[in-house]
């Protein structure tokens, strides 16, 4: 098997068992076992567990970014389509604060990304207020407030279905996404808030 379709493995192998038992109650014997690889293969692409879930991590910043890359012009698709990644990936999320906490190198990565992610909701939010779709007005007294909602939502909505005992499902998530909306609401033009409507009368 190649190296690149190896990792590969690895690294989708890992996430399916984090999400089902946990990141704590995974070893990488069991993500090796899970490969039918031998854990010394899985040592010669992989050193420890804590680099493969940077790995996840990186691979989860690029699918975000390849969202972005389709030039956006409004933040209701980005969350439409972020849902979907929040899922495949919800034991990161779940388990955010302790596995930033737990690796230096992982934290690092992970505040780089939150500057990165700042300054790209910082543009989708001037996108949207020149298309019409936000007050002007609010947005500029309260633009890092929207910015720190948007962000929070995206990043701690699946601690909260995980502390308050709820499944974390698309429906659930996707339940984030609308309370998202509904505390932003006053920062809608009417044409801004008509396309919300749309937006969730479809789904």
């Amino acid at each position: 098997m190649a190296a690149k379709k190896t990792r590969e493995l690895i690294i989708d192998t890992a996430v399916g068992l984090f999400n089902e038992c946990g990141v704590t109650a995974v070893t990488t014997n069991h993500i090796a076992a899970g490969c039918s690889l031998s854990p010394g293969n899985l040592y010669y692409h992989y050193r420890n567990k804590e680099q493969i879930i940077r790995e996840i991590f990186i691979q989860i910043t690029e699918e975000y970014h390849s969202i972005l890359d389709n030039d956006m012009n409004h933040i209701i698709g980005l969350f439409e389509m972020g849902t979907q990644i929040l899922y495949r990936y919800r034991f990161f999320y779940r388990e955010l604060a302790t596995l930033i906490t737990a690796d230096t190198e992982l934290k690092k990565l992970y505040r780089d990304n939150q500057i990165q992610k700042y300054s790209i909701i910082e543009k989708l939010i001037l996108n949207m207020t020149k298309e019409g779709l936000l007050n002007e007005e609010l947005v500029t007294k309260g633009l890092k407030s929207l910015i720190e909602s948007s962000w929070m939502h995206t990043d701690f909505w699946i601690p909260y279905l995980s502390i308050s005992g709820e499944d974390i499902t698309t429906e659930t998530i996707f339940r984030g996404i609308r309370g998202y909306f509904d505390l932003v609401m006053p920062f809608f033009t009417d044409k801004g808030r008509k396309q919300i409507k749309e937006f969730f009368e479809k789904g």
